[in-house]
C-alpha cells in the first residue's frame, strides 16, 4: 500500500461495454442534484439515491449521502469518454480539499514537534508526536476504506 491509500486518495481506470450516454444515465438514477453538503440530509427525502451533487455532460462530482457527519466521507470526482469498445470511465475517490489542507497543517505542526522532541535532551517524549502522525494515517487509511 502507498502513502496516498492511507492519506485518503485513490484513483480507478475500467473500460465498460456501455457506451458514455448509457453509463452517465446509469449513475444518474443514483444521483441526487444539488449540493454534496446538506445541513439537513438526515431529515430529507433521499428518492432511493445513494448520493448527492453535480452532474454534468460527461462528469460527477458526488458525495455519499449518510446521515451523519463525518469529515472523511470521500469526495468522488467520475468521469466519462467514449472509446472504440465502449466508454473509459476514470474515477477518483479522495477526501475533501479543505479537510486535506487542515492534516496537511496539522500534520506539519505534529511533525515539527516530533523533530524537536526527538532532538531534545528527552527523546522518549518524541513518542507522543509519532503516536499522534500514526493516529491520523490510521483514522485516514481505515475511516475512508469503511
Amino acid at each position: 500500500m502507498t502513502l496516498a491509500h492511507y492519506l485518503g486518495y485513490r484513483r480507478y481506470h475500467w473500460h465498460s461495454a456501455l457506451t458514455a450516454h448509457e453509463a452517465r444515465a446509469a449513475f444518474a438514477e443514483h444521483v441526487q442534484e444539488g449540493s454534496r453538503y446538506a445541513m439537513f440530509d438526515a431529515l430529507a427525502d433521499w428518492h432511493g439515491r445513494a448520493f448527492r451533487g453535480r452532474v454534468e455532460a460527461g462528469a460527477f462530482v458526488v458525495a455519499r449521502r449518510i446521515r451523519y457527519r463525518n469529515s472523511f466521507a470521500p469526495l468522488i470526482r467520475l468521469r466519462l469518454s467514449d472509446s472504440p469498445r465502449g466508454c473509459v470511465v476514470d474515477l477518483t475517490v479522495q477526501i475533501e480539499p479543505t479537510v486535506a489542507a487542515f492534516l496537511a497543517v496539522w500534520t506539519s505542526g505534529v511533525s515539527v514537534g516530533f523533530l524537536v522532541m526527538l532532538l531534545s535532551r528527552s527523546p522518549l517524549h518524541a513518542l507522543i508526536p509519532l503516536g499522534m502522525l500514526m493516529f491520523m494515517l490510521t483514522l485516514t487509511g481505515v475511516g475512508f476504506s469503511v
